[in-house]
C-alpha cells in the first residue's frame, strides 16, 4: 500500500523574474506531476513561502530589488539550518565560482547554470522525490564541476 507521502506532489516555487523562465519550468514540473507555484520577485516568493511552504525553490539570484536580491532569499529561507527549511537550488546564469561558493555558504542545496536542460530540471525533481522516501539519506546536491566550462 503506498505511503501518504508517495501520493503527495512535489510542491515547487520558481522564482525568476523572466516570465519566459518561470513558463518553461512551469510546463517541465507540471509535466512531471508536481504542484507548481511561481513568484517573479523575493516579495512574493515570501508571501508564498508563508501560505504554503514548498519541498523545493528554483531561485534565481539576479531578482528585481538588487544583483543578488536572490542570495538574500536563501538565506532568510534556510533560516538557522531550521528542519522545516525548503531545499533550495539556484537557478541562474552566474557562473561565478566565488557566487557559487556564496551560496552554498547561505544554505542552498544545489546550484544550477542557466542555461538549464529540461532534463537537469527532471534530474533534480527524481533525486528530490527519492530523497523524500528515504529522508535518513542526505539530500541531494547539485552544484557545478570545478573547472566545468559551462
Amino acid at each position: 500500500m503506498a505511503s501518504e507521502l508517495d501520493r503527495q506532489e512535489l510542491s515547487v516555487l520558481v522564482v525568476d523574474d523572466a516570465p519566459e523562465i518561470r513558463e518553461l519550468l512551469r510546463l517541465i514540473l507540471a509535466r512531471q506531476g508536481c504542484s507548481v507555484r511561481l513568484a517573479s520577485d523575493a516579495e512574493e516568493a515570501l508571501g508564498q513561502v508563508a501560505e504554503r511552504m514548498p519541498d523545493v525553490v528554483l531561485l534565481d539570484i539576479g531578482l528585481p530589488g538588487g544583483r543578488q536580491k536572490g542570495l538574500e532569499l536563501c538565506a532568510l529561507l534556510k533560516g538557522n539550518g531550521q528542519p522545516a527549511a525548503p531545499v533550495v537550488v539556484m537557478l541562474t546564469a552566474d557562473n561565478d565560482p566565488r557566487t557559487s561558493e556564496q551560496a552554498r555558504a547561505l544554505g542552498a542545496d544545489g546550484y544550477v547554470i542557466k542555461p538549464f536542460t529540461a532534463m537537469q530540471i527532471l534530474g533534480l525533481v527524481d533525486a528530490f522525490e527519492v530523497w523524500r522516501m528515504a529522508p535518513e539519506q542526505s539530500r541531494p546536491s547539485f552544484w557545478p564541476m570545478p573547472g566545468h566550462p559551462r
